[in-house]
């Protein structure tokens, strides 16, 4: 993997510093993925099973225990097998962008089960971090993201490119919504869930990518579940 002269900004707390402020990591082995443009692949922004080629220059890890969240590039309507189908779409997402041997699970919420309990270290006061592909720092944990929603819009995908939202409101018809039915603490937000995420004859609740510091990036709006939307994919 080629070094990059990028600089990669992220919260001193990443690196356990007790001093303010930001540091910056110059081309560091290991720390951030590398400085590349890549443009979103057209079958899996409209939904297609099909898969890409692994990824030469797949992310690595951002920082100490920092954990990846991403937004799929791929976009599914509400019937895709049921968290497990979820859980499994977000871990082939991150195994093609090049993310091996290490777990991802979809943001997700039915009637029995949501990201609260499924998620490990879920009710971790101090972290661990959460960043984005790229290492900006979304939360110093799933406390600050419950408590004041993320720092950054989660619109990076696995692939390092952007789901480019207009943030317009909760119309349901932006290019940045996000299954969910679950609310900022991680808990089901009601039964709005697809009948379970297997059918497309109902109505599911959706996220805004496009938000921050609020609970709409998790908690948006109701839609068709015949409309297609994302996921998101946070390492466990």
């Amino acid at each position: 993997m080629r070094k990059s002269a990028r600089a990669v900004v992220v919260s001193a707390t990443l690196f356990g510093a007790s001093t303010a402020g930001c540091f910056a990591l110059f081309g560091l082995d290991g720390y951030g993925p590398p400085a590349v443009d890549v443009e979103e692949d057209a079958a899996l922004d409209a939904g297609d099973a099909s898969a890409p080629e692994a990824r030469a220059d797949a992310p690595v890890d951002a920082g100490g225990s920092a954990k990846v969240v991403f937004v799929t590039s791929g976009r599914f309507n509400g019937a895709f097998g049921g968290l497990d189908g979820a859980d499994e779409r977000c871990q082939e997402s991150a195994e093609r962008a090049g993310y091996v041997e290490r777990t991802f699970k979809a943001w997700l919420s039915d009637a029995n089960a949501s990201p609260s309990a499924r998620f490990a270290r879920f009710g971790a006061d101090a972290g661990p971090p959460i960043v984005l592909a790229d290492g900006r720092l979304v939360a110093e944990g799933f406390a600050e993201l419950a408590e004041s929603g993320p720092r950054v819009p989660i619109q990076l995908t696995e692939l390092r490119t952007s789901v480019n939202d207009d943030g317009s409101g909760p119309s349901c018809a932006g290019v940045g919504l996000v299954w969910s039915n679950t609310r900022p603490d991680g808990s089901a937000r009601g039964t709005s869930s697809c009948n379970g995420w297997t059918s497309v004859e109902a109505v599911g609740r959706l996220g805004s990518s496009s938000s921050v510091q609020d609970g709409r990036w998790t908690d948006e709006c109701l839609s068709s579940c015949s409309q297609e939307a994302r996921l998101y994919c946070f390492e466990q």
